[in-house]
């Protein structure tokens, strides 16, 4: 019998075969659709490796925070709510928090989304980033200091106040 993290480790193994029907957008603090927590199919982008270090470059100054997670696996589902929180408790300036998804039912992603109104940019992963990132399971939490370099790579599900706590470490420095 697998258990939760098992089964988002076994389905993260088949990544590379999958394939999406949306267009790829500009990478832009836009692709969380309105504003306001209400993702569409068109609200989307897809992420490459190069993508999130781009990403990642792009925000230093700023502490950057990668989730990657599935709308399906249980620990992810319960550690959402609490990287809304902490979303809230810092300015964008300040925190870049950016969901990344390996989904392969983005109608399944979009409804997940919507229905917790998610109020940070989600993007789906393309076949490269699990693997390049070294990720063998969700979820998965990476966090770049204001320099841009990789400060925690924690497997498995993350408890909000432990990582509001180490942004605001981060940021004191």
């Amino acid at each position: 019998m697998k258990t939760n993290a098992g089964r988002c480790a076994t389905a993260l193994g088949g990544l590379c075969g999958f394939s999406l029907l949306f267009v790829l957008l500009a990478l832009s603090p836009s692709f969380a659709a309105d504003g306001h927590g209400i993702f569409s199919a068109s609200s989307l982008t897809r992420m490459d490796a190069q993508a999130l270090r781009d990403l990642i470059t792009e925000h230093k100054g700023s502490v950057v925070a990668v989730n990657i997670f599935a709308s399906w696996c249980p620990p992810c589902r319960e550690e959402v709510p609490e990287l809304i929180q902490v979303r809230n408790s810092f300015s964008p300036s300040d925190l870049v928090l950016v969901g990344i998804s390996v989904d392969r039912e983005p109608m399944a992603l979009l409804t997940f989304l919507n229905s917790l109104r998610v109020n940070y940019p989600v993007a789906l992963a393309l076949d490269d980033l699990a693997p390049t990132l070294g990720v063998r399971a969700v979820p998965h939490l990476l966090l770049y200091n204001t320099s841009g370099e990789l400060v925690l790579n924690h497997r498995g599900r993350m408890d909000g106040e432990e990582l509001t706590d180490t942004v605001r470490r981060l940021l004191s420095r």
